[in-house]
């Protein structure tokens, strides 16, 4: 069965990176609505603006804010959150170590209590080296009647969540005097693109 997605967006800290991803995409002749700089801890989207949420290795990027990130996933989902991280439940002594060294956050069930969701599946990856093992973690959003999906991607501030309004070359939000630049027509929300203006 096939399914057609809507709602697309991609999004990395590094905007040489998503230079690269949306090049790839160019010759691929496939189009996302959306390719933004944004951070991970904040981000642009309003509540439950997608199906799916997917990250990869996001996470071990950030081990002291990762209660921030995942609650910002959970926000911005209606019904599902996928995450592929370094595995420290499946992964081989080396592995535990490195993950250790490097403090990469370990994914354990209290990672993921109190949190609007639950883990439906967890599975080693079938396809990751055993000695550099990587795990990947399903979350269901619990769902309540405010869990509305939007019918199109709507953009907020990073940072006050208002609602942001194009126009000309930047994304607004108005009411708190905030700007967004667009750059080759990609906007750059991530909170430290922020412009304030009088």
């Amino acid at each position: 069965k096939s399914y057609k997605i809507t709602n697309s967006a991609a999004i990395d800290l590094s905007y040489k990176r998503l230079e690269v991803g949306k090049n790839f995409l160019n010759k691929k002749r496939y189009k996302l609505d959306l390719i933004s700089r944004s951070n991970a801890q904040y981000l642009p989207f309003k509540d439950n603006s997608f199906n799916l949420v997917f990250t990869n290795y996001c996470l071990e990027q950030a081990p002291n804010i990762i209660d921030e990130i995942l609650l910002e996933l959970i926000r911005i989902s209606n019904k599902y959150i996928i995450l592929i991280e370094p595995s420290f439940e499946y992964g081989s002594d080396f592995s535990k170590n490195k993950i250790l060294i490097k403090d990469y956050p370990i994914l354990t069930e209290k990672l993921f209590k109190h949190k609007n969701c639950e883990i439906i599946y967890r599975a080693p990856m079938p396809l990751s080296k055993y000695i550099n093992r990587s795990e990947v973690v399903i979350l269901k959003k619990n769902l309540t009647d405010k869990n509305i999906k939007t019918k199109k991607i709507n953009l907020v501030c990073p940072i006050t969540k208002e609602n942001l309004i194009k126009k000309g070359t930047y994304f607004h939000a108005k009411k708190n005097k905030i700007k967004y630049p667009i750059k080759k027509g990609m906007p750059l929300l991530a909170n430290f693109d922020a412009i304030y203006y009088k």
